[in-house]
């Protein structure tokens, strides 16, 4: 269980990754759960459920703030193979509040160990909803790699 207060707001002059000033500006509070059961030694099942209360505003004009409520869901299997990884599927569901929008994908990975306790996932998105509700720009879908450790 998380409680997260997030305070995005970047100065005017401000550069993003992608070597440009354009985005948004966010206060949001974020409540989430998140659980993961093993159903069977190489089978696990898990669920996470978010909620965000927020408001967003253009850096172009960062003091016109609107509200951006959210929900998101999310179901998963994970399939451990015998010494030789994983095999992960994910289903996310993303409920805009008041935009009233509504967007459902799916995601498929493969995470081979790199040893006991490092493995590089390579997996596809189907859709554009992201795990991580504070994520405004919803620009997802394609390809992916993800390095997992464990300690």
């Amino acid at each position: 269980m998380q409680n997260t207060y997030l305070r995005d707001l970047p100065a005017a002059d401000q550069i993003a990754i992608d070597g440009t000033q354009v985005g948004s500006v966010q206060k949001s509070h974020v409540f989430s759960i998140e659980t993961l059961y093993d159903l069977v030694p190489k089978l696990s099942h898990g669920a996470k459920y978010a909620f965000r209360k927020s408001q967003v505003a253009a850096r172009s004009q960062p003091q016109k703030f609107t509200p951006s409520s959210a929900h998101l869901a999310i179901i998963r299997a994970d399939w451990h193979v015998i010494q030789a990884g994983d095999i992960t599927a994910e289903c996310r569901k993303f409920r805009g509040v008041n935009a009233k929008t509504t967007e459902i994908d799916s995601l498929m990975a493969v995470y081979p160990y790199l040893g006991s306790t490092l493995k590089l996932g390579v997996g596809f998105q189907n859709g554009n909803v992201s795990d991580d509700i504070t994520d405004i720009t919803h620009v997802r879908q394609g390809v992916f790699r993800n390095l997992v450790a464990r300690f």
